[in-house]
């Protein structure tokens, strides 16, 4: 585990929490435009995480598969 601490220190938390932030930017857009629901914050208020508005659990399980292939 100390390695893994090594590396994302020398990363940088600044730099990591960029990229996840930017990922977590485009990756609703790219299933918006897939058609799925995707619940978005305020831009203010966003965060690295993407929420999928969905009671159909055939739906997320199609989806799931999409984003694993």
């Amino acid at each position: 585990m100390g390695d893994t601490l090594d590396l994302l220190n020398g990363v940088g938390t600044q730099a990591i929490d960029t990229h996840v932030t930017r990922l977590a930017t485009e990756l609703p857009v790219g299933l918006m435009d897939l058609g799925a629901p995707v619940a978005r914050a305020p831009e203010a208020l966003r965060a690295n995480m993407v929420c999928i508005k969905s009671r159909d659990p055939d739906a997320v399980t199609r989806l799931q598969q999409h984003l694993q292939a």
